[in-house]
């Protein structure tokens, strides 16, 4: 498991790059699925549905403000890593989990947490 220097490098990592829109994109595939569903999830600022480059912003506001980050080994591709923290979003719990990639971001999930 990652200690708390290197996941606060991974957090600016991911926070950097969320931010540039030609270094984030969220492609579901066999090998790599996602659930990325900015569409979905009430932007609280706005009480419109996030855009995908509002739900990136979002991502890497709450990111730079310290969100608690964890990382977790996926079964696709096996071995590979991401992280994944969990932010309120209105009334809801958001769940967002991002792979860092070759100079990119992968965005893997950002739905409400069907975890209570």
């Amino acid at each position: 498991m990652a200690d708390d220097n290197h996941l606060k490098e991974i957090r600016r990592q991911l926070a950097l790059l969320a931010r540039r829109k030609n270094a984030r994109f969220a492609e579901f595939s066999r090998e790599s699925p996602t659930r990325w569903e900015p569409g979905r999830v009430i932007d609280p600022a706005t009480s419109l549905p996030f855009s995908p480059s509002g739900a990136w912003e979002f991502i890497a506001d709450v990111l730079e403000a310290g969100a608690e980050l964890y990382q977790i080994e996926l079964e696709r591709p096996p071995g590979a890593v991401a992280y994944y923290f969990t932010v309120a979003c209105g009334k809801i719990t958001l769940y967002v989990k991002l792979q860092l990639g070759a100079g990119n971001v992968i965005g893997r999930s950002f739905h409400c947490s069907d975890r209570i």
